[in-house]
Protein backbone atom coordinates (compact mmCIF):
# COMPACT_ATOMS: atom_id res chain seq x y z
CA UNK A 1 0.00 0.00 0.00
CA UNK A 2 1.13 3.35 -0.68
CA UNK A 3 2.06 5.53 2.14
CA UNK A 4 -1.16 7.33 3.93
CA UNK A 5 0.87 10.58 3.65
CA UNK A 6 1.62 10.12 0.36
CA UNK A 7 -1.30 11.80 -1.27
CA UNK A 8 -2.01 14.99 0.61
CA UNK A 9 2.18 15.61 0.59
CA UNK A 10 2.67 14.60 -3.36
CA UNK A 11 -0.37 16.05 -5.10
CA UNK A 12 0.78 19.77 -4.29
CA UNK A 13 4.32 18.26 -6.18
CA UNK A 14 2.83 16.33 -8.97
CA UNK A 15 -0.82 17.38 -9.48
CA UNK A 16 0.04 19.10 -12.93
CA UNK A 17 1.80 16.04 -14.15
CA UNK A 18 -1.32 13.60 -13.08
CA UNK A 19 -2.84 14.26 -16.80
CA UNK A 20 -0.54 12.95 -18.67
CA UNK A 21 -2.26 10.21 -21.24
CA UNK A 22 -1.69 6.84 -20.23
CA UNK A 23 -1.01 5.74 -23.73
CA UNK A 24 2.82 5.10 -25.31
CA UNK A 25 3.95 6.73 -22.03
CA UNK A 26 7.58 4.92 -22.30
CA UNK A 27 8.82 2.44 -20.05
CA UNK A 28 12.34 2.99 -17.72
CA UNK A 29 14.53 0.36 -16.84
CA UNK A 30 17.33 1.73 -14.24
CA UNK A 31 20.09 -0.48 -13.66
CA UNK A 32 23.01 0.55 -11.20
CA UNK A 33 26.24 -1.77 -10.28
CA UNK A 34 27.66 -1.19 -7.50
CA UNK A 35 31.14 0.09 -7.21
CA UNK A 36 31.63 -0.35 -11.10
CA UNK A 37 34.96 1.86 -12.53
CA UNK A 38 33.92 3.67 -15.48
CA UNK A 39 36.66 2.21 -17.53
CA UNK A 40 35.79 -1.26 -16.53
CA UNK A 41 34.00 -1.82 -20.05
CA UNK A 42 35.01 -2.55 -23.32
CA UNK A 43 33.12 0.19 -24.63
CA UNK A 44 35.40 2.58 -22.46
CA UNK A 45 38.30 1.38 -24.05
CA UNK A 46 38.95 -1.65 -21.71
CA UNK A 47 40.56 -4.30 -23.96
CA UNK A 48 40.78 -7.06 -20.99
CA UNK A 49 37.20 -7.15 -19.65
CA UNK A 50 34.25 -8.83 -21.04
CA UNK A 51 30.96 -7.04 -21.30
CA UNK A 52 29.24 -8.02 -24.91
CA UNK A 53 25.97 -6.45 -23.80
CA UNK A 54 26.62 -3.22 -22.31
CA UNK A 55 28.95 -2.28 -25.32
CA UNK A 56 26.05 -3.19 -27.78
CA UNK A 57 24.00 -1.34 -25.51
CA UNK A 58 26.34 1.68 -25.76
CA UNK A 59 26.42 1.27 -29.22
CA UNK A 60 22.80 1.48 -29.72
CA UNK A 61 22.56 4.32 -27.56
CA UNK A 62 24.47 7.07 -25.64
CA UNK A 63 27.99 6.44 -23.93
CA UNK A 64 28.59 9.16 -21.01
CA UNK A 65 32.49 9.30 -20.81
CA UNK A 66 32.37 11.94 -18.44
CA UNK A 67 29.57 10.91 -15.65
CA UNK A 68 30.60 11.71 -12.08
CA UNK A 69 29.18 10.69 -8.47
CA UNK A 70 28.56 13.60 -6.08
CA UNK A 71 29.69 11.61 -3.59
CA UNK A 72 31.43 8.62 -4.61
CA UNK A 73 30.60 6.03 -2.28
CA UNK A 74 27.16 4.17 -1.61
CA UNK A 75 24.33 5.49 0.66
CA UNK A 76 24.91 9.51 -0.28
CA UNK A 77 25.43 8.25 -3.49
CA UNK A 78 22.02 6.10 -4.04
CA UNK A 79 20.05 8.99 -2.27
CA UNK A 80 21.25 11.60 -4.52
CA UNK A 81 20.28 8.99 -7.32
CA UNK A 82 17.16 8.75 -6.09
CA UNK A 83 15.90 12.47 -5.12
CA UNK A 84 18.37 14.18 -7.76
CA UNK A 85 19.38 16.60 -4.80
CA UNK A 86 23.02 16.92 -3.64
CA UNK A 87 24.35 15.23 -0.20
CA UNK A 88 23.61 18.47 1.92
CA UNK A 89 20.06 18.63 1.21
CA UNK A 90 19.26 14.84 1.36
CA UNK A 91 21.47 14.98 4.76
CA UNK A 92 22.07 11.44 3.90
CA UNK A 93 25.38 9.18 4.83
CA UNK A 94 26.79 6.73 7.11
CA UNK A 95 27.80 9.34 9.67
CA UNK A 96 25.21 12.03 9.72
CA UNK A 97 21.44 11.39 9.18
CA UNK A 98 18.26 9.41 7.03
CA UNK A 99 16.52 10.41 4.13
CA UNK A 100 13.76 12.16 5.12
CA UNK A 101 10.14 10.90 4.57
CA UNK A 102 8.69 14.32 2.92
CA UNK A 103 12.09 14.03 0.41
CA UNK A 104 10.95 10.38 -0.13
CA UNK A 105 7.31 11.47 -1.04
CA UNK A 106 7.89 14.61 -3.10
CA UNK A 107 11.33 14.22 -4.69
CA UNK A 108 12.07 11.22 -5.23
CA UNK A 109 11.53 9.24 -8.69
CA UNK A 110 9.81 6.06 -7.91
CA UNK A 111 7.35 8.08 -5.32
CA UNK A 112 6.30 10.58 -8.36
CA UNK A 113 6.11 7.90 -10.96
CA UNK A 114 4.15 5.76 -8.87
CA UNK A 115 1.70 9.01 -8.31
CA UNK A 116 1.21 9.62 -11.90
CA UNK A 117 0.33 6.13 -12.62
CA UNK A 118 3.63 4.20 -13.22
CA UNK A 119 3.79 0.64 -12.13
CA UNK A 120 7.36 0.31 -10.19
CA UNK A 121 9.85 -2.13 -8.71
CA UNK A 122 12.84 -2.33 -6.96
CA UNK A 123 15.26 -5.40 -6.53
CA UNK A 124 18.68 -5.63 -4.90
CA UNK A 125 20.86 -2.85 -2.64
CA UNK A 126 18.62 -0.26 -1.21
CA UNK A 127 21.14 1.13 0.81
CA UNK A 128 19.75 4.33 2.00
CA UNK A 129 19.30 5.00 5.79
CA UNK A 130 15.86 5.75 5.53
CA UNK A 131 13.27 7.61 7.97
CA UNK A 132 11.71 5.10 10.18
CA UNK A 133 8.31 6.09 9.05
CA UNK A 134 9.39 5.42 5.45
CA UNK A 135 7.86 2.22 4.21
CA UNK A 136 8.96 2.25 0.97
CA UNK A 137 9.22 -1.90 0.25
CA UNK A 138 5.52 -1.97 0.16
CA UNK A 139 5.38 1.37 -1.60
CA UNK A 140 7.06 -0.45 -4.57
CA UNK A 141 4.08 -2.29 -6.24
CA UNK A 142 7.15 -5.26 -6.26
CA UNK A 143 9.81 -5.50 -4.13
CA UNK A 144 13.13 -7.52 -4.05
CA UNK A 145 15.33 -5.52 -1.94
CA UNK A 146 17.69 -6.45 0.75
CA UNK A 147 17.10 -4.80 4.68
CA UNK A 148 17.06 -1.46 4.80
CA UNK A 149 20.82 -0.24 4.36
CA UNK A 150 22.17 -3.56 4.18
CA UNK A 151 25.01 -4.81 1.83
CA UNK A 152 22.89 -7.97 1.41
CA UNK A 153 24.60 -11.25 0.26
CA UNK A 154 26.00 -12.68 -3.16
CA UNK A 155 24.27 -15.95 -1.68
CA UNK A 156 20.45 -15.56 -3.28
CA UNK A 157 19.09 -17.94 -0.29
CA UNK A 158 20.40 -15.24 2.48
CA UNK A 159 18.76 -12.27 0.91
CA UNK A 160 14.87 -13.14 2.16
CA UNK A 161 12.83 -10.93 -0.98
CA UNK A 162 14.86 -13.13 -2.94
CA UNK A 163 15.07 -16.34 -1.75
CA UNK A 164 12.59 -18.01 -4.51
CA UNK A 165 14.91 -17.71 -6.82
CA UNK A 166 17.94 -19.51 -4.87
CA UNK A 167 17.51 -23.23 -6.36
CA UNK A 168 18.04 -21.85 -9.65
CA UNK A 169 19.90 -19.08 -9.53
CA UNK A 170 21.92 -19.60 -6.06
CA UNK A 171 24.59 -15.85 -6.95
CA UNK A 172 22.40 -12.71 -6.20
CA UNK A 173 23.59 -11.24 -9.63
CA UNK A 174 21.23 -13.98 -11.92
CA UNK A 175 18.49 -13.75 -9.28
CA UNK A 176 18.40 -10.42 -9.72
CA UNK A 177 17.90 -11.03 -13.72
CA UNK A 178 15.12 -13.72 -12.82
CA UNK A 179 13.14 -10.71 -10.67
CA UNK A 180 13.58 -8.55 -13.57
CA UNK A 181 12.05 -11.14 -16.00
CA UNK A 182 9.17 -11.47 -13.44
CA UNK A 183 8.63 -8.24 -13.24
CA UNK A 184 8.72 -7.07 -16.76
CA UNK A 185 6.09 -10.03 -17.43
CA UNK A 186 4.01 -8.86 -14.75
CA UNK A 187 4.03 -5.26 -15.74
CA UNK A 188 3.05 -5.61 -19.53
CA UNK A 189 0.36 -6.98 -18.12
CA UNK A 190 -0.92 -3.61 -16.69
CA UNK A 191 -2.43 -1.12 -17.76
CA UNK A 192 0.12 1.15 -16.96
CA UNK A 193 4.03 2.21 -17.75
CA UNK A 194 6.52 0.34 -15.75
CA UNK A 195 9.90 1.23 -14.10
CA UNK A 196 12.13 -1.29 -12.94
CA UNK A 197 15.11 0.06 -10.70
CA UNK A 198 17.61 -2.72 -10.42
CA UNK A 199 20.46 -2.31 -8.01
CA UNK A 200 23.35 -5.03 -8.27
CA UNK A 201 25.41 -6.08 -5.23
CA UNK A 202 28.37 -6.41 -7.49
CA UNK A 203 31.09 -5.88 -8.00
CA UNK A 204 30.98 -5.00 -4.12
CA UNK A 205 33.06 -6.38 -1.73
CA UNK A 206 33.80 -9.09 -1.14
CA UNK A 207 35.27 -9.80 -4.35
CA UNK A 208 35.88 -13.70 -4.45
CA UNK A 209 32.60 -14.96 -4.57
CA UNK A 210 31.83 -15.91 -8.02
CA UNK A 211 29.15 -17.17 -10.15
CA UNK A 212 30.24 -20.60 -11.67
CA UNK A 213 28.99 -19.48 -14.69
CA UNK A 214 31.96 -16.79 -14.40
CA UNK A 215 34.70 -18.06 -12.96
CA UNK A 216 36.70 -19.41 -15.74
CA UNK A 217 36.65 -15.74 -17.65
CA UNK A 218 40.09 -14.58 -17.41
CA UNK A 219 42.20 -17.27 -16.61
CA UNK A 220 44.29 -17.20 -19.23
CA UNK A 221 45.06 -13.73 -19.72
CA UNK A 222 47.58 -11.19 -17.94
CA UNK A 223 45.00 -7.98 -16.94
CA UNK A 224 46.49 -4.71 -17.58
CA UNK A 225 47.25 -1.76 -14.46
CA UNK A 226 46.01 1.58 -15.45
CA UNK A 227 48.96 3.76 -15.62
CA UNK A 228 48.70 5.48 -12.13
CA UNK A 229 48.57 2.09 -10.57
CA UNK A 230 50.91 1.64 -7.20
CA UNK A 231 53.11 3.58 -4.94
CA UNK A 232 55.01 5.99 -7.17
CA UNK A 233 51.87 7.30 -7.92
CA UNK A 234 50.83 8.29 -4.40
CA UNK A 235 53.51 10.79 -3.71
CA UNK A 236 52.11 13.29 -6.15
CA UNK A 237 49.00 13.52 -4.25
CA UNK A 238 47.78 15.38 -1.27
CA UNK A 239 49.05 13.99 2.11
CA UNK A 240 45.62 14.57 3.00
CA UNK A 241 44.80 12.02 0.44
CA UNK A 242 46.35 9.50 1.90
CA UNK A 243 44.97 9.59 5.45
CA UNK A 244 41.94 7.56 5.36
CA UNK A 245 41.52 4.29 5.18
CA UNK A 246 42.11 3.95 1.29
CA UNK A 247 45.47 4.25 1.10
CA UNK A 248 45.99 2.01 4.54
CA UNK A 249 44.16 -0.44 3.00
CA UNK A 250 46.41 -0.51 -0.32
CA UNK A 251 47.66 -4.06 0.77
CA UNK A 252 44.72 -5.61 -0.90
CA UNK A 253 46.03 -4.62 -4.38
CA UNK A 254 49.61 -4.56 -4.22
CA UNK A 255 50.93 -6.47 -6.66
CA UNK A 256 51.16 -9.82 -5.77
CA UNK A 257 47.48 -9.43 -5.09
CA UNK A 258 46.42 -7.63 -8.52
CA UNK A 259 46.05 -10.54 -11.01
CA UNK A 260 43.94 -12.63 -8.70
CA UNK A 261 42.17 -9.69 -7.36
CA UNK A 262 41.37 -7.75 -10.30
CA UNK A 263 39.94 -10.70 -12.09
CA UNK A 264 37.32 -11.06 -9.57
CA UNK A 265 36.11 -7.64 -9.81
CA UNK A 266 36.42 -8.01 -13.72
CA UNK A 267 33.98 -11.55 -13.00
CA UNK A 268 31.57 -10.15 -10.91
CA UNK A 269 30.95 -7.26 -13.63
CA UNK A 270 30.65 -9.87 -16.57
CA UNK A 271 27.62 -11.60 -14.50
CA UNK A 272 26.08 -8.53 -14.22
CA UNK A 273 26.65 -7.58 -18.21
CA UNK A 274 25.01 -10.68 -18.81
CA UNK A 275 22.06 -9.52 -16.85
CA UNK A 276 21.46 -6.67 -18.63
CA UNK A 277 21.41 -9.15 -21.79
CA UNK A 278 18.74 -10.89 -20.32
CA UNK A 279 16.54 -7.81 -19.11
CA UNK A 280 17.09 -6.56 -22.96
CA UNK A 281 16.04 -9.92 -24.49
CA UNK A 282 13.06 -10.17 -22.26
CA UNK A 283 12.22 -6.26 -22.92
CA UNK A 284 12.19 -7.49 -26.64
CA UNK A 285 10.20 -11.25 -26.29
CA UNK A 286 7.90 -8.78 -24.41
CA UNK A 287 6.98 -6.72 -26.95
CA UNK A 288 8.06 -3.47 -25.02
CA UNK A 289 12.27 -2.69 -25.80
CA UNK A 290 11.16 0.25 -28.27
CA UNK A 291 9.35 1.80 -26.05
CA UNK A 292 11.92 1.61 -22.97
CA UNK A 293 14.31 3.55 -21.94
CA UNK A 294 17.47 1.82 -20.19
CA UNK A 295 20.16 3.65 -18.01
CA UNK A 296 22.82 1.42 -16.74
CA UNK A 297 25.26 3.19 -14.29
CA UNK A 298 27.30 2.58 -11.19
CA UNK A 299 26.69 4.10 -7.48
CA UNK A 300 30.35 5.20 -7.87
CA UNK A 301 33.98 4.03 -9.06
CA UNK A 302 36.70 2.31 -7.62
CA UNK A 303 40.57 2.80 -7.20
CA UNK A 304 41.81 -0.66 -7.89
CA UNK A 305 44.99 0.39 -6.72
CA UNK A 306 45.52 3.68 -8.72
CA UNK A 307 47.55 5.75 -6.71
CA UNK A 308 47.82 2.85 -4.20
CA UNK A 309 44.77 3.47 -3.06
CA UNK A 310 41.75 0.87 -2.57
CA UNK A 311 38.15 1.56 -2.31
CA UNK A 312 35.86 4.65 -3.42
CA UNK A 313 35.34 8.12 -1.98
CA UNK A 314 37.63 10.74 -3.00
CA UNK A 315 37.48 12.68 -5.77
CA UNK A 316 39.64 11.38 -8.04
CA UNK A 317 38.99 10.04 -11.83
CA UNK A 318 39.08 5.90 -11.06
CA UNK A 319 36.42 6.88 -7.41
CA UNK A 320 34.27 9.24 -8.51
CA UNK A 321 34.02 8.81 -12.31
CA UNK A 322 31.09 6.37 -13.26
CA UNK A 323 29.81 4.05 -15.79
CA UNK A 324 26.84 5.64 -17.95
CA UNK A 325 24.82 4.48 -21.12
CA UNK A 326 21.33 5.59 -22.18
CA UNK A 327 19.39 3.48 -24.43
CA UNK A 328 16.03 5.36 -25.92
CA UNK A 329 14.33 2.38 -28.23
CA UNK A 330 11.43 5.19 -28.94
CA UNK A 331 14.62 7.18 -31.49
CA UNK A 332 15.67 6.49 -34.68
CA UNK A 333 18.82 7.21 -33.90
CA UNK A 334 20.87 8.61 -30.59
CA UNK A 335 24.38 10.34 -30.29
CA UNK A 336 26.85 7.41 -29.79
CA UNK A 337 29.19 8.85 -27.43
CA UNK A 338 28.84 12.09 -25.77
CA UNK A 339 31.73 14.10 -23.63
CA UNK A 340 29.48 16.76 -21.62
CA UNK A 341 29.97 17.20 -17.96
CA UNK A 342 27.31 14.99 -16.10
CA UNK A 343 26.54 13.15 -13.07
CA UNK A 344 24.12 11.55 -10.85
CA UNK A 345 22.05 14.24 -9.57
CA UNK A 346 20.87 14.09 -13.21
CA UNK A 347 19.37 10.82 -13.11
CA UNK A 348 15.73 11.71 -11.45
CA UNK A 349 14.99 14.62 -13.70
CA UNK A 350 15.66 12.50 -16.57
CA UNK A 351 13.52 9.52 -15.44
CA UNK A 352 10.70 11.69 -14.78
CA UNK A 353 11.37 13.57 -17.71
CA UNK A 354 11.05 10.41 -19.47
CA UNK A 355 7.93 10.20 -18.17
CA UNK A 356 6.62 13.52 -19.22
CA UNK A 357 6.64 15.22 -15.74
CA UNK A 358 8.25 17.89 -14.65
CA UNK A 359 11.17 17.45 -11.96
CA UNK A 360 10.24 18.89 -8.76
CA UNK A 361 11.97 22.30 -8.37
CA UNK A 362 14.19 20.77 -5.16
CA UNK A 363 16.29 18.65 -7.71
CA UNK A 364 20.04 20.07 -8.82
CA UNK A 365 20.18 17.91 -11.29
CA UNK A 366 18.97 18.40 -15.32
CA UNK A 367 17.64 15.52 -17.62
CA UNK A 368 19.77 13.91 -20.00
CA UNK A 369 17.26 13.70 -22.62
CA UNK A 370 18.69 16.53 -25.05
CA UNK A 371 22.16 15.05 -25.00
CA UNK A 372 20.68 11.84 -26.83
CA UNK A 373 20.24 13.52 -29.97
CA UNK A 374 22.81 16.41 -29.72
CA UNK A 375 25.78 15.67 -27.26
CA UNK A 376 27.27 18.74 -28.21
CA UNK A 377 25.55 20.52 -25.72
CA UNK A 378 26.65 21.62 -22.61
CA UNK A 379 23.69 20.79 -19.40
CA UNK A 380 26.03 21.73 -16.41
CA UNK A 381 28.61 24.90 -15.64
CA UNK A 382 30.20 23.36 -12.85
CA UNK A 383 29.42 19.68 -11.02
CA UNK A 384 30.90 20.07 -7.28
CA UNK A 385 32.21 16.34 -5.81
CA UNK A 386 31.64 15.78 -2.06
CA UNK A 387 34.31 13.55 0.09
CA UNK A 388 32.27 13.98 3.44
CA UNK A 389 32.68 10.47 5.05
CA UNK A 390 35.81 9.45 7.43
CA UNK A 391 35.76 5.92 8.95
CA UNK A 392 34.72 6.53 12.57
CA UNK A 393 33.80 9.84 11.81
CA UNK A 394 37.53 11.29 11.08
CA UNK A 395 37.91 14.33 9.07
CA UNK A 396 41.56 14.04 8.25
CA UNK A 397 40.62 13.06 4.55
CA UNK A 398 37.48 15.05 3.87
CA UNK A 399 37.63 17.29 0.94
CA UNK A 400 35.00 19.03 -1.67
CA UNK A 401 36.47 19.15 -5.38
CA UNK A 402 34.54 21.47 -8.66
CA UNK A 403 34.47 20.20 -12.26
CA UNK A 404 34.39 22.77 -15.09
CA UNK A 405 35.06 21.63 -18.16
CA UNK A 406 38.53 19.25 -17.77
CA UNK A 407 39.53 21.09 -14.77
CA UNK A 408 38.88 19.35 -11.40
CA UNK A 409 40.05 21.39 -7.92
CA UNK A 410 40.30 19.90 -4.73
CA UNK A 411 40.28 21.70 -1.36
CA UNK A 412 41.52 19.88 1.59
CA UNK A 413 40.51 21.39 4.52
CA UNK A 414 42.51 19.26 7.42
CA UNK A 415 45.15 20.66 9.33
CA UNK A 416 47.66 20.36 12.09
CA UNK A 417 51.15 21.08 13.75
CA UNK A 418 52.55 19.39 10.68
CA UNK A 419 50.12 19.66 7.44
CA UNK A 420 48.69 22.97 5.99
CA UNK A 421 45.46 22.60 4.22
CA UNK A 422 46.14 22.07 0.35
CA UNK A 423 44.63 22.82 -3.27
CA UNK A 424 44.96 20.32 -6.38
CA UNK A 425 44.19 21.28 -9.98
CA UNK A 426 44.44 19.11 -12.52
CA UNK A 427 43.32 18.94 -16.22
CA UNK A 428 42.04 15.79 -16.62
CA UNK A 429 42.11 15.93 -20.93
CA UNK A 430 45.78 16.45 -20.91
CA UNK A 431 46.68 14.34 -17.29
CA UNK A 432 43.81 11.89 -17.64
CA UNK A 433 45.86 9.65 -14.99
CA UNK A 434 46.11 13.10 -12.21
CA UNK A 435 49.85 13.18 -11.45
CA UNK A 436 50.40 16.81 -12.30
CA UNK A 437 48.92 19.10 -9.38
CA UNK A 438 49.09 22.31 -12.28
CA UNK A 439 49.77 24.16 -8.99
CA UNK A 440 52.94 22.15 -8.29
CA UNK A 441 53.73 23.20 -11.94
CA UNK A 442 55.82 25.72 -13.43
CA UNK A 443 52.51 27.01 -15.20
CA UNK A 444 50.26 27.12 -12.24
CA UNK A 445 47.67 29.20 -14.46
CA UNK A 446 46.46 31.68 -11.48
CA UNK A 447 43.55 32.81 -13.63
CA UNK A 448 42.00 28.87 -13.66
CA UNK A 449 42.65 28.36 -10.36
CA UNK A 450 41.00 31.92 -9.28
CA UNK A 451 37.47 30.58 -11.55
CA UNK A 452 37.68 27.03 -9.67
CA UNK A 453 37.99 28.38 -6.02
CA UNK A 454 35.34 31.21 -6.96
CA UNK A 455 32.74 28.56 -8.42
CA UNK A 456 34.44 26.22 -5.48
CA UNK A 457 32.71 29.27 -3.03
CA UNK A 458 29.67 29.97 -4.81
CA UNK A 459 28.35 25.69 -4.52
CA UNK A 460 29.90 26.15 -0.77
CA UNK A 461 27.52 29.22 -0.59
CA UNK A 462 24.79 27.16 -2.23
CA UNK A 463 25.41 24.57 0.84
CA UNK A 464 25.05 27.10 3.67
CA UNK A 465 21.63 27.71 2.03
CA UNK A 466 20.11 24.40 1.83
CA UNK A 467 21.85 22.16 4.46
CA UNK A 468 19.09 19.87 5.29
CA UNK A 469 20.13 19.86 9.27
CA UNK A 470 22.83 21.17 11.93
CA UNK A 471 25.55 18.38 10.76
CA UNK A 472 25.82 19.67 7.80
CA UNK A 473 26.15 23.05 8.41
CA UNK A 474 28.66 21.85 11.05
CA UNK A 475 30.27 20.54 7.35
CA UNK A 476 30.44 23.89 5.98
CA UNK A 477 32.54 25.35 8.30
CA UNK A 478 34.56 22.59 8.26
CA UNK A 479 34.95 22.90 4.27
CA UNK A 480 35.30 26.73 4.10
CA UNK A 481 38.44 27.83 2.81
CA UNK A 482 38.59 31.35 4.95
CA UNK A 483 38.46 30.01 7.98
CA UNK A 484 41.57 28.72 9.23
CA UNK A 485 42.64 25.21 10.39
CA UNK A 486 42.98 25.69 13.49
CA UNK A 487 39.38 27.44 14.29
CA UNK A 488 38.22 23.67 12.80
CA UNK A 489 37.82 21.24 15.82
CA UNK A 490 39.02 18.54 13.28
CA UNK A 491 37.90 14.83 14.27
CA UNK A 492 41.12 11.81 14.42
CA UNK A 493 41.04 8.62 13.21
CA UNK A 494 40.21 5.43 15.76
CA UNK A 495 41.23 2.83 12.65
CA UNK A 496 42.98 1.87 9.99
CA UNK A 497 45.44 5.25 9.97
CA UNK A 498 47.55 4.25 12.32
CA UNK A 499 50.52 6.86 13.98
CA UNK A 500 52.66 4.75 11.91
CA UNK A 501 50.72 5.37 8.75
CA UNK A 502 50.42 9.05 9.31
CA UNK A 503 54.15 9.51 10.10
CA UNK A 504 54.83 7.50 7.05
CA UNK A 505 52.88 9.67 5.04
CA UNK A 506 53.27 13.17 6.82
CA UNK A 507 57.08 12.80 7.10
CA UNK A 508 56.94 13.99 11.02
CA UNK A 509 55.95 12.76 14.15
CA UNK A 510 51.89 12.38 14.77
CA UNK A 511 50.18 15.54 16.49
CA UNK A 512 48.93 15.26 19.96
CA UNK A 513 45.60 13.75 19.76
CA UNK A 514 46.37 11.30 16.78
CA UNK A 515 44.30 8.42 17.86
CA UNK A 516 47.09 5.17 17.85
CA UNK A 517 44.94 2.16 16.24
CA UNK A 518 45.74 -1.19 15.00
CA UNK A 519 46.02 -1.46 11.65
CA UNK A 520 43.80 -4.34 9.86
CA UNK A 521 45.52 -7.14 8.12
Amino acid sequence: MLNKLFVSTVVSVTSSSILIAKSNRPNIVFLMADDQQAFAMGCMGNKDIHTPNLDKLANSGTLFTKAYSTSPICMPSRATTITGMYEFKTGCNFSCSPLRLKDWLNNSYPMILKQNGYFIGFAGKWGIKSDPLMKYETDFDMWGGFKGDSQGKYQTEMNPSLKKYASKYPHVTRALGAFSSDFIQKAVKQDKPFCLSISFKAPHKPHNYIDTEDLKLYDKITLSKRENYGLKHSGTLAKQALLGRQYAQWYEWQPDRYQEHLKQYYQLISGVDSVVGKIIKELKSTGVYKNTVIIYTSDNGYALGSHALQGKTLPYEECSRIPLIVFDGRLESQDKKCNSLVANIDYAPTILSIAGITPPPRMDGKSLLPLLKDSSKTLHNSILLIQNWGINGSETNKCLAILKGDYKYIFWPYGDENITPTEELYNTANDKYEDRNILLTNSPQPETLFEMRKLYDINLKRWSENAVNSKYKESQKLFDRTIPYKDKNFRLPRKYVTKAIYEEVIGEKAPIGFKEAKQKK
